[in-house]
């Protein structure tokens, strides 16, 4: 479930994933990142203070010299950016994450089977150990020049703990970490804060294809819209959007071919005029520009603003 900020801290996502489980079966949070823009309720993590994250788009790290950002659209290191492909070994840097079980959430986002840690990892060795209640579950070495990689654990019961810890001369690339059941439904919360969706073909398409096929999504909703309706000035404004975002589409559904695809458009957004809020004058455009391209492309769209009551509905 891509979305914008409207999805943050697991919002829609967290209640969707609750029905489809306890309808179809399924446990864990699914995907999340290392570091949170806003925490999810369905995640309880902690980590060393040397992580950093490296969002691919927006105002991104000028250290980052390629676009390998993964299927979160970001991901995380212990270290920063080498500058140089040759790293000395006389430095080593430790780095640990903590999940608990969460305190507020579903049950079923409470329960969990399954770890996987989408990686890829380019110039050292780094040491690996996945510790569950004490116990040592994994241990290992991820070797130098690893395009893409997913590290795994099973748990026969859910862990109240798991401690994830790394030791190199260099960090990993931490594309996302998921809890999951062995089997049933496991649906991912993938906010992207002031993302108007037309960032997808701006990723590297080679680590996205593998970590699609990793995943291997039976169904791709993308929410977006809201980003784009306060600055669409006229209807070419609508229009050329609903030309990039079909563009997405496409390019989605050519690395996700088995996949079923929902586009969920904006709610209903106001600006103040006087004395009293009213809809932006141009949100209904952008709304059926959405719409044109979802329809248009073989998806099903999903109209939040007129759920909402249409014109006016947000006061």
């Amino acid at each position: 479930h891509y979305g914008d900020s409207q999805i943050e801290a697991d919002r829609i996502t967290s209640v969707l994933r609750n029905e489809l489980q306890t309808k179809f079966g399924g446990y864990g949070a699914g995907l999340f990142d290392v570091i949170q823009v806003a925490p999810k309720m369905s995640v309880n993590i902690e980590f060393s203070e040397n992580w950093k994250r490296f969002p691919g788009f927006g105002k991104k790290d000028s250290t980052v010299t390629h676009n390998k950002y993964g299927p979160l659209m970001a991901f995380s290191r212990y270290t920063d950016i080498p500058s140089t492909t040759i790293i000395s070994d006389s430095v080593q840097h430790n780095a640990w994450i903590t999940l608990k079980k969460p305190r507020a959430s579903y049950s079923k986002t409470k329960t969990y089977h399954l770890l996987k840690i989408l990686l890829s990892n380019s110039y050292k060795p780094i040491h690996y150990d996945i510790v569950a209640d004490g116990a040592i579950l994994k241990s290992g070495t991820i070797s130098a020049n690893t395009p893409f990689q997913v590290l795994t654990a099973n748990f026969a019961n859910t862990p109240e703990e798991i401690s994830i810890m790394f030791s190199g001369a260099d960090s990993p690339d931490i594309y996302g970490i998921s809890l999951e059941g062995n089997n049933g439904v496991v649906v991912d919360n993938i906010p992207l804060r002031g993302s108007s969706g037309t960032i997808f073909t701006k990723q590297n398409q080679t680590l996205l294809s593998n970590s699609y096929a990793n995943l291997s999504p039976n169904l791709i909703i993308m929410e977006f819209g809201g980003n784009v309706v306060p600055y669409v000035k006229d209807e070419k404004g609508c229009t050329d959007f609903g030309n990039w975002f079909k563009s997405q589409i496409y390019f989605m559904k050519k690395l996700n071919p088995n996949a079923a695809f929902i586009v969920i458009g904006p709610g209903d957004m106001s600006i103040k005029e006087g004395t009293e809020f009213v809809t932006y004058s141009y949100l209904e455009g952008v709304r059926d520009a959405l719409k044109e391209a979802s329809i248009s492309s073989g998806c099903m769209f999903w109209d939040m603003y007129e759920v909402m009551g249409g014109k006016n509905s947000m006061p």
